[in-house]
């Protein structure tokens, strides 16, 4: 049914498919990665392979401390990764070092600090995500948790954007 329904929306013209698929939690992925390698990888690059033959690129939404899929998660042709769940232990430094020149990066910025810390600190987070994943492109400036959780201060999340439109520009 799933792919049903993506067939339609390529067929209809879309760009981009986004996937969910949660593959950890604050621990690490939720299977092994031999086991990942083995079992979902020969999965994804069926599905994946079936869009990117269709010019459409794979945005997939994984949320854990998943940096030991990530090579895997590449070679099945993810295009941009989100949400990049730093409480969880993803280093922001090591993925953009490592898979930013084949992958966009998406998300990144602290919940907690979201959640808990002044517009000063968020727009100081902020402001040290970009220096690490903006350079070269590819980076979209976003929470950790992939979207604004309910409970997060509005003058923190304004402080998220405004930072961003200040800070987050590329220029040629």
């Amino acid at each position: 049914l799933a792919q049903r329904v993506c067939d339609r929306y390529v067929e209809h013209g879309i760009e981009i498919l986004h996937f969910n698929d949660d593959l950890g939690d604050t621990h690490g992925p939720f299977v092994a990665p031999g086991l990942f390698k083995r079992l979902v990888v020969p999965r994804f690059k069926n599905l994946f392979n079936r869009y990117h033959s269709k010019g459409v690129k794979i945005l997939l939404h994984a949320d854990g401390a998943i940096t030991p899929l990530l090579p895997d998660l590449i070679d099945c042709g993810i295009d941009a990764l989100n949400p990049l769940d730093t409480t969880a232990g993803v280093s922001l430094e090591h993925v953009k070092e490592n898979f930013g020149d084949r992958i966009s990066l998406f998300g990144g910025v602290d919940e907690n600090i979201l959640f808990l810390g002044t517009p000063q600190q968020v727009a100081e987070t902020v402001r040290e995500d970009l220096n690490i994943a903006a350079p070269g492109g590819g980076y979209i400036l976003g929470s950790g948790a992939a979207n604004i959780l309910k409970g997060v201060p509005i003058a923190n999340f304004l402080a998220m954007i405004e930072t961003g439109k200040k800070y987050g520009r590329y220029h040629s």
